[in-house]
This record gives C-alpha cells, structure tokens and sequence, in this order.
C-alpha cells in the first residue's frame, strides 16, 4: 500500500486530515520517537513511515517537489488569516468546551512565531519568557540526535538547526517530537476538539502528565493549564518548582537541575559501558586460562601414557632403569614443589599451571611470568611480590 507523507516537518498548521473521512494516524520515526495522530471519531491506525516520503505541509511552505526547504513560512511573523473575524466565535465556543470538559483553561501567548516554545516554557517552567531557552535546548537536542530527525529534514540539516535558533522562526511537528522526547513528557494538541487530535511521546514510558498545547487558526499555539492539577516543573527534578509559586530563579534552577541529571545519567552509562567491556576481557583472559589448561592436562596425560608405554618396554627387555626412575621422580616431585610454592603466594590454580606447561620446571621464569601477567592490582600484587621476594 502505499505510504503517507509524514507529518513529522510542518509550520504552524492545523495537523494534517484525512480527506477522504478515513481513519489516519502517523507516527514519527522509528523506536521509542514517535508522534502519534489519532483523529477524531475514529480510531486510530499506526503507520511506520518511510523518511523519504516526508515533505512540508505547511499552509505555504510547499511550492513545488524537491524545493528543498521544509517550511518557507517560518520567518514570516503571525498575520491574520481570511475569515479572522469570523473565526472569533468559532475560538470562543473551543474555550468554553475545553473549560466545561476538561477544566482547561486557555493561557494566551504572544503571537510572534515563538508562540510554540512559549506554550511549552509555560507548561514546563511556568514562565512563556523562557521560551529562548526552550528553542536552543530543543535545537540542540535535536543536534544530538541527529541520525533520528535529519531523516525527516528535505534540506540540509545544519542549515535547518541554524535557522530553527532564530527568533520568531516557527516551529513545527519536528521540534515538538523533540520537546517530548527532551523533557520526556507526552505533548498532546488540542484543535477545536475536548480530545486531543496529535500525541507526541517521549522516550519512555512515565506516569508524568503530559504538556498540553492548543492549536488555533492553523498558526498558533496557547498553552492549557489543568488548575486542579498543575503540572508546572514535572520531571524537573526540582520538587519546589510547582503551582503557582514559582519565580525566574527557580526555573534557572530547575535547568541547572536537569542539565546535572543529565550528565550524571551519561557518565552512569560510560561507567556502565566500561564494566561491561572489563567483564568481556576478564572472560576472554579466563577462557583463554581454560584453554591452557586444558592443553596442560591433555599433554600431561600423552606424556603419562608414554612413560608408561616405556617402562612396560623397558621392563620387557630386562627390567626397569633405577636411574631413569629416580631422574623422573626427581622432576615431578620438583615440579609438584614448584607449584605449591606459586599457589602459596596467592596466584590461580589455573595461572600456575598455565606457567608450568610453558616454563616447566623453572620456577623462576614461571614467578617472573605470573608476575607480569597477573591481572590483580593493590595489595594483592604487593603482597606476591613480597613472597616472590623471600
């Protein structure tokens, strides 16, 4: 069948629907990064799309295919549209079913093409001025991930970065995936609807309300507040950041707070990398001392049966040799001496026997040996070297 467009880089427009009145939904990406777009009355279908299938869908972004440029509207300040004055009855009676619905009630930003990271500082910091720090954290967020997100950019994607850093330029689908994924909270929009028409997720799954936008004219997003249950610093980490009590200070703080978790989560997983690579190497070391060892014992017991093979041959002939007798007991017997010394001094049964299939009988070459290539560090080494020394 084939694949819809993705609605993952569009302006600040209405949400894509379906024309022909069918069930649509999109998800975003791949994995855990995914917008989901149930539409209202129907139920939602999930749809893998395809990043070559995206393409600009805002109102006049699109002017021909392969333009190259997502959304050519961007910079362009809010206006108002065809049919605004109408359209205030429309606005009024969304407020009013949001508010008798839901107890939503609509916090208004300023429409000068920030209104989508004003909306979410709003939601998230409490404070819609924060909103320039919202676009630069998104953008880098975005910057970070970049395998992800420049799968669903037309144009270059460090030109796209650069131009989503500027002031009053739009953001779109694109950076609300991001904001999800970065404060790790569901954003649901709301249009002219008590249901939310697009979901975007966060990486994981968490019991953190959502971020709750409203979409309005096909340009503008307000932010909506539950006063029943403020949701202001959710997932901050900074457990004084709710409600109403909530001051500039406090939100740098918050940010602080969170860049910090941030760090601390990417030096546990470095830390946790790293254990994992010493744990591969310490299997490897002790399979390869397995192997030894195991070559040890197979070459012991050929030279166990060879002995054996002689003296029955030798005793066939006239009767065993004393002196050849005495020379091997005299071996194993040093050998045997040898090993309890190297066990004494705390090395591995196995790392002993390894040394002895490789040195024999000098017990100096093994010491030197195990000595270099113990794998025991601290004391333990100090104290080996210690008995080597007596």
């Amino acid at each position: 069948p084939s694949v819809p467009a993705a609605a993952s880089e569009c302006g600040n427009q209405e949400p894509p629907r379906s024309n022909a009145g069918t069930s649509s939904s999109t998800r975003v990406g791949t994995g855990s990064r995914r917008a989901t777009v149930p539409r209202p009355g129907f139920t939602a279908q999930r749809v893998r799309i395809s990043p070559t299938s995206s393409h600009s869908t805002s109102p006049r972004a699109h002017s021909g295919e392969g333009d190259g440029y997502n959304s050519a509207d961007e910079s362009s300040s809010w206006s108002a549209t065809p049919g605004f004055e109408e359209d205030e009855d429309k606005e009024s009676h969304f407020e009013i079913e949001l508010r008798r619905v839901k107890g939503f009630e609509v916090r208004r930003m300023v429409p000068d093409g920030n209104c989508l990271f004003r909306a979410v500082a709003d939601q998230v910091y409490g404070d819609p001025e924060m909103f320039g720090e919202t676009r630069q954290m998104c953008i880098d967020y975005m910057e970070r991930e970049r395998d992800h997100f420049s799968q669903f950019i037309t144009e270059g994607f460090t030109t796209y970065c650069k131009r989503k850093r500027r002031d009053k330029v739009y953001g779109n689908n694109l950076e609300i995936q991001a904001m999800a994924e970065m404060y790790n909270r569901p954003i649901h929009i709301y249009s002219y609807s008590t249901d939310p028409i697009n979901i975007f997720h966060g990486q994981y799954e968490t019991d953190l309300p959502p971020i709750r936008l409203s979409y309005h004219r096909r340009n503008h997003y307000n932010s909506l507040h539950d006063p029943s249950r403020p949701a202001v610093g959710a997932g901050l980490g900074f457990g004084s950041l709710r409600g109403n009590n909530v001051d500039r200070d406090q939100v740098k703080a918050a940010i602080r707070a969170q860049q910090d978790q941030q760090i601390e989560n990417a030096l546990l997983a470095e830390g946790r990398f790293y254990s994992d690579l010493e744990l591969t190497e310490q299997e490897i070391e002790r399979m390869v001392m397995e192997a030894s060892r195991a070559e040890y014992l197979a070459e012991e017991h050929h030279r166990q049966i060879t002995h054996s093979s002689e003296e029955t041959s030798s005793s066939a002939a006239g009767g065993p040799s004393s002196s050849g007798v005495s020379l091997t007991d005299s071996a194993a017997i040093n050998r045997s001496s040898n090993v309890r010394v190297l066990l004494s001094m705390g090395f591995s049964y196995f790392r002993v026997m390894e040394a002895c299939s490789i040195f024999g009988d000098d017990v100096n070459n093994m010491l030197c040996y195990l000595l270099e290539t113990e794998a025991l560090k601290g004391e333990s080494m100090y104290r080996m070297k210690g008995k080597a020394a007596e």
